[in-house]
């Protein structure tokens, strides 16, 4: 079955076929348990998704275009969250996030070598998503304590905090939004407050959605699924002017 999705995958998100706002276009199987965090990045002219796994505790670098994986590397410490990756001053990086210690890790992507590390300002650090809001590049961090931080990608400090009305898993940046994935088996696009403007459900086995990445190719998002199923979705995320389908509003912002 899994080479089957796989050569689907191949095929449809090569096409890129339009098929509506949050319709399900590929899903295969994740190469480990537990996919709590997702990123894409481009890197030597290739379209690669970064997926951590808690069991085994891995951090992957899969093809984009089949999912297949490519290669791995122990993260440094026993249990990683969230992930992304992007090219930070012109030198391909990963962030990887850790509940115990507190940490986050500033990596090289190919190698997983450690750049620095600082402490997460998170009470239960979660997701991880780097991006650039005019022309600033920023890290933007997920507490499962209904909070989003703004940080410095390079050395962690805090530039600000928000509190949101959802509990947010792990989140991406692309398209000038974030996007979390969130309770009640949602994907929610918000502003870089964390205020939702549209959304849409997910589901995989009884699953919740927990890792989450912005594919600029659909564009898509990728969608990493707790047990019991295990497995990565690709929705399709071409539509526009969505009405939101729940709404959040930021609470207080914290400089």
């Amino acid at each position: 079955m899994r080479s089957v999705l796989s050569a689907v995958v191949a095929v449809t998100l090569a096409a890129g076929a339009a098929q509506g706002w949050g319709s399900l276009v590929a899903s295969y199987a994740s190469p480990g348990s537990s996919p709590y965090g997702a990123g894409f990045i481009n890197y030597g002219g290739v379209n690669y998704i970064t997926l951590t796994t808690q069991s085994p505790n891995r951090v992957w670098r899969l093809y984009e275009s089949t999912g297949s994986v490519y290669s791995s590397f122990a993260p440094p410490a026993v249990i990683i969250n969230g992930c992304d990756s992007g090219v930070l001053g012109g030198t391909p990086t990963t962030w990887l996030v850790s509940m115990s210690p507190n940490y986050i890790y500033r990596c090289a992507y190919d190698t997983g070598s450690i750049y620095n590390t600082y402490s997460s300002p998170a009470t239960y650090p979660f997701g991880l998503a780097y991006g650039e809001v005019g022309g600033t590049p920023y890290l933007f961090h997920s507490d499962l304590n209904y909070s989003l931080y703004r940080l410095n990608p390079t050395t962690g400090s805090v530039y600000a905090s928000m509190f949101v009305n959802f509990q947010p898993r792990d989140l991406a940046y692309g398209g000038g939004y974030l996007w979390f994935a969130s309770d009640g088996y949602l994907i929610r696009r918000t502003n870089t407050l964390g205020s939702t403007t549209a959304s849409f459900s997910v589901a995989s086995g009884g699953a919740q959605p927990v890792a989450v990445a912005y594919d600029p190719v659909g564009p898509y998002i990728w969608v990493g699924f707790d047990t019991p199923a295990n497995r990565l979705n690709v929705y399709e995320i071409n539509a526009v002017d969505i009405l939101p389908a729940s709404l959040g509003k930021v609470k207080a912002i914290y400089r």
